[in-house]
């Protein structure tokens, strides 16, 4: 089964603070419930967060255990200044993604 990946970041806006960023991977590509349960999610900044507790509570939901993967990283300040936000963030995101217990191919 093919493992898909997708990345988001955290904190570009702001002018002072880390960026964080995080992968989630799905470990079967077309596993029906977790692409439903998925597809929910668009754009975070457009959830309520009553509704971001919800799905928080249905993604960790044991029965998603080795159905679902994420790693979470965070690019420090000194990074963002050393290189720029950009680099900071897209470098946040691969490790994060690195940090995914599977390789994704997608």
């Amino acid at each position: 089964h093919e493992v898909v990946a997708g990345t988001d970041e955290a904190g570009r806006g702001p002018l002072a603070g880390p960026v964080v960023a995080a992968a989630v991977a799905v470990l079967d590509g077309e596993d029906p419930e977790v692409l439903e349960l998925l597809s929910a999610i668009n754009d975070s900044k457009q959830l309520t967060a009553q509704r971001r507790e919800q799905l928080y509570e249905e993604l960790t939901d044991p029965r998603f255990e080795g159905r679902i993967a994420w790693c979470i990283d965070e690019a420090p300040v000194v990074d963002i200044d050393r290189f720029n936000i950009l680099q900071a963030s897209l470098s946040s995101m691969a490790r994060a993604v690195r940090g995914l217990p599977t390789r994704p191919q997608a």
